[in-house]
């Protein structure tokens, strides 16, 4: 093994004659830094294109004359490395592998670490021993040393896991045509941005200050104070102010936000019954508890502190969550850029953060936030009802396949169906039950999801009524969830149509491990769970890779990937051009024939244009 530092002509004609092969690449820079507000400092970029000899270059003078761009390149979590290559050097490196990407297809669940599969695969000892948040205070030759060793582990890692990938064929297609194409496109996304409307921004976050402010006050006007030798653990001790024994207090000791003093007005003042325990077997007071206590135990002055509380709680955590940070993430024209992690998420679906973008709450005042780019037009396609759609094909559910087949909704048929109506608002109790009983919920789950999720409130007579005549009029929604249980018991894995695997052991216990019971039942739902969302995030990705190089020559852009969505700005001149292109790709699955697959279900984008995200139709 050897370490050169390109830092003259002659090491550098030594990296050149590597030029045209395959290398693998590592980049240490500054961590704390976000690329798009504060450069951060490079540290150090390691390459290598055999594995042995690695060369580490220390600045941007050497790298540069290197033309790093000619080559093609294996990075270990290649979000990071590709995006900060631009960051430093205004290009996107060709990312042909990332090792990292691999280990997640042949198992989500478990450490993808460069030093932990070095050791798993290789066999080889650990070796980090750098401070990463100052590693501007180490020694540069030590982290230069630790860089190569980085980018020869991760050159050496790539054969024994694309073994691993090639023993299961249906995965390493996966790989090759939908996980890499994917995470370069996802890079491209996030170095476009999303645009803010910072206009907008600044009265929804007065609003929302002074609701907060407001919803607080009047919390702590209404809270009944405790007796001070019954000081609940977790309330304020008193300090230079008088106790009352009866009535409202000075408002300046009760915090609304502790699940300790909200649990000792609601269960030791109110006298409310308890409805859940935490972990710690403490009262709960969270959402869904607190609404089944508004709308089923109280009245008069206790339902409406439980509103207030309740109107605080969501208020402050869009306060906190969203409008507080965002602005600590706008570039220096108002974009933000979410970095996507497709390697994160176990059920094969997209996480972001900085920020999180799925997360963004779904009302039209949030989502107006984003757009308002002159000459621009903003475009949401999302698929309709996928999961659904899915489900029904792998089920072979004849009465869904028949609906949407015919263009029915399926939400106004389930409805009809079952409560022998088809209004508004038997519609949203038919969603209710398609969603909520797609991944194998009982009469109790159902309850809370129609609760929480839909505003939907349910008897438990009702729920179990709903519950039998759902799976009454689509038996074979039934037999397939029975059918996964089994397999799922037997193998104690989930395989996706695609071919991507959960292992999931704790669905194996036995039904009669009474204290496993609760771990059972949720490797179960994951396992029924999983071919379904798998599923559909691939056909979202896929659409992803194909919808790019055909919008950009009409100067479209992408500029997020949300759940089953995909957001585009569009110049106006050609909103139509795109909105057909988009549709058609979206719609198109022919691409599953490489994979074996003929999908047995329509697909249906639905594709609406606005100025802004929260104004399309």
């Amino acid at each position: 093994m050897s370490t050169i530092i390109v830092d003259n002509h002659f090491n550098l004609t030594a990296y050149r004659q590597w030029d045209g092969e395959l290398g693998a690449i590592d980049i240490e820079t500054t961590v704390e830094e976000n690329p798009f507000l504060n450069k951060p400092q490079l540290v150090s970029v390691a390459v290598t294109f055999n594995g042995h000899s690695a060369f580490v270059f220390k600045d941007d003078v050497w790298l540069q004359r290197a033309q790093l761009e000619r080559h093609e390149w294996i990075m270990h979590n290649g979000l990071f490395d590709r995006l900060m290559m631009k960051a430093f050097f205004g290009t996107t490196l060709p990312l042909k592998h990332d090792t990292m990407a691999m280990q997640y297809l042949l198992d989500p669940d478990e450490p993808k670490g460069l030093q932990i599969l070095s050791e798993k695969y290789l066999g080889l000892e650990p070796y980090k021993d750098v401070d990463y948040h100052n590693i501007l205070d180490e020694p540069w030759a030590k982290v230069a040393e630790m860089n190569a060793e980085d980018v020869r582990r991760t050159y050496n890692l790539l054969r024994p896991l694309a073994d691993q990938l090639n023993q299961n064929k249906p995965l390493s297609r996966v790989y090759q045509w939908i996980i890499m194409p994917a995470i370069n496109e996802l890079i491209d996304i996030t170095i476009t941005g999303i645009p803010v409307d910072i206009l907008r921004f600044e009265p929804l976050l007065a609003q929302y200050e002074a609701n907060v402010k407001e919803q607080r006050a009047w919390l702590e006007e209404f809270s009944a104070e405790p007796l001070e030798e019954d000081y609940p653990k977790g309330w304020p001790k008193p300090g230079g102010w008088t106790i009352r024994d009866n009535g409202p207090w000075d408002g300046k000791r009760f915090n609304p936000s502790s699940p300790k003093q909200v649990a000792h007005i609601i269960f030791d003042v109110f006298q409310l019954p308890v409805l859940e325990l935490t972990a710690s077997e403490t009262p709960s007071t969270n959402a869904d508890v607190l609404l089944q206590l508004e709308t089923f135990h109280s009245a008069g002055e206790q339902q409406e502190w439980l509103q207030k509380l309740r109107e605080y709680r969501k208020s402050n955590k869009v306060l906190t969550s969203y409008l507080r940070s965002w602005p600590e993430l706008w570039d220096g024209k108002g974009w933000m850029h979410p970095r996507y992690k497709p390697l994160h998420v176990v059920t094969g679906r997209l996480s972001s953060d900085q920020p999180n973008i799925q997360n963004v709450p779904r009302a039209e005042e949030f989502r107006n936030l984003f757009g308002g780019v002159e000459g621009m037009t903003w475009m949401k396609a999302d698929y309709s009802q996928i999961e659904l759609r899915i489900a029904a094909w792998l089920s072979n559910e004849t009465l869904m396949l028949d609906a949407y087949e015919q263009g029915l909704d399926l939400h106004t048929l389930t409805a009809k169906l079952i409560l022998g109506d088809d209004s508004g608002a038997a519609r949203q109790v038919g969603k209710t039950l398609n969603f909520g009983l797609l991944y194998g919920a009982g009469p109790r789950t159902l309850q809370r999801v129609a609760r929480s999720q839909y505003n939907v409130f349910l008897t438990p007579e009702e729920a179990k009524q709903y519950h039998s005549a759902f799976f009454a009029n689509y038996p074979g929604l039934k037999s397939w969830q029975k059918e996964q249980e089994h397999n799922l018991s037997f193998t104690g894995k989930s395989v996706s149509p695609l071919g991507r695997v959960r292992y999931l052991p704790n669905a194996k216990i036995p039904w009669d491990v009474e204290d496993m019971r609760t771990k059972k039942i949720g490797a179960i739902h994951e396992g029924l769970n999983h071919p379904v969302q798998s599923f559909a995030s691939d056909l979202l990705l896929s659409s992803l890779i194909r919808v790019r190089p055909l919008v950009d020559p009409l100067g479209a852009k992408v500029v997020a990937e949300v759940h089953d969505e995909i957001d585009l700005l569009v110049p106006n001149e050609h909103v139509r051009q795109v909105a057909l292109i988009v549709k058609d790709t979206m719609e198109d699955t022919s691409w599953l024939g490489r994979h074996g697959i003929k999908l047995g279900v329509p697909v249906l984008a639905e594709v609406e244009t606005g100025t802004h995200w929260g104004s399309v139709s």
